[in-house]
């Protein structure tokens, strides 16, 4: 199940990847504006992509405030940090030196492949609709109790007429 969702994703983000030129003109939220191309011509140097089409960059300079250079991504599609593997995650935030192209991580064998978030989508997670009507034993006890008031009331009503 797990390969056809990550199948699904990928067919996703290449029907993002081909957005018109207007789109990107105007909105931030869909890949880089005008503003961010010329910034990353200017400044940055191109450092890898990964498997969901996000490429990476590192500013050719140190005109940082803590003598760093920045690291930054621009998405491929809709802007979710969810789409940033772990490895490539380490590397903005400085955790590894080397980004994930160079040295790549090692994969131990109980990992599972990374798979961003897929809530609010057509391919989330939905749990299968319950067989039957759950009630808790409170709730048992209160119909329990329910059905006995009715006679209840009618063996103290008798009581107090006579």
């Amino acid at each position: 199940m797990d390969a056809t969702r990550r199948a699904l994703y990928k067919l996703r983000v290449r029907r993002q990847s081909e957005m018109p030129v207007f789109k990107s003109l105007l909105t931030w939220w869909n890949g880089a504006t005008i503003g961010t191309r010329f910034t990353i011509a200017k400044r940055g140097r191109k450092v890898g992509e990964d498997e969901f089409g996000n490429i990476y960059y590192e500013s050719r300079d140190n005109i940082s405030y803590d003598g760093r250079k920045r690291r930054w991504v621009v998405f491929n599609g809709y802007a979710e940090a969810s789409k940033v593997s772990p490895d490539w995650h380490g590397w903005l935030h400085y955790t590894f030196d080397e980004p994930p192209t160079e040295a790549p991580l090692p994969r131990r064998a109980w990992e599972k492949d990374y798979l961003p978030n897929l809530t609010g989508t057509p391919m989330a997670w939905r749990p299968p609709p319950p067989r039957r009507r759950w009630t808790s034993a409170t709730s048992r006890r209160r119909l329990r109790r329910a059905a006995r008031r009715p006679l209840l009331r009618a063996s103290t009503s008798t009581r107090r007429s006579t």
